[in-house]
């Protein structure tokens, strides 16, 4: 279920967008279940702590294999729900309900992997 998290208050209002929020504002973060919007304002809250920085939310990242001719060859791209610098080192984040994982997300994740840029998975339980 879409939750949408005004920009100013952080009131978090599911399924339906609201025009406007009862604080006033227009404008509102989207995302795609409340657990990824819970754990974003985890990371907003580390963030001003002062504890992670460079915090960002759906960065592209370049899916690359190796080529018929040992070249690397883009063949997709990962969005993660969050990427952020802990302790000098870079962070990806990704959302996933406790369910699982589709396939080609499996896949997605295994590819950053080999890249050399591991993915950690956040659920609720976590």
């Amino acid at each position: 279920m879409r939750v949408y998290v005004c920009r100013g208050c952080e009131t978090h209002y599911k399924a339906d967008k609201p025009a406007q929020c009862h604080c006033g504002r227009m404008d509102f973060d989207t995302f795609s279940s409340t657990g990824e919007a819970n754990m974003w304002a985890g990371l907003r809250l580390r963030e001003r702590r002062g504890q992670i920085s460079e915090l960002r939310r759906q960065t592209r990242h370049a899916l690359y294999a190796c080529g018929p001719h040992g070249q690397p060859v883009q063949v997709g791209i990962y969005i993660d729900d969050a990427s952020f610098i802990e302790d000098g080192k870079p962070v990806i984040v990704d959302h996933k309900p406790e369910s699982g994982m589709d396939p080609l997300a499996a896949l997605k994740l295994e590819i950053m992997k080999a890249m050399g840029k591991p993915v950690t998975i956040h659920t609720r339980s976590r």
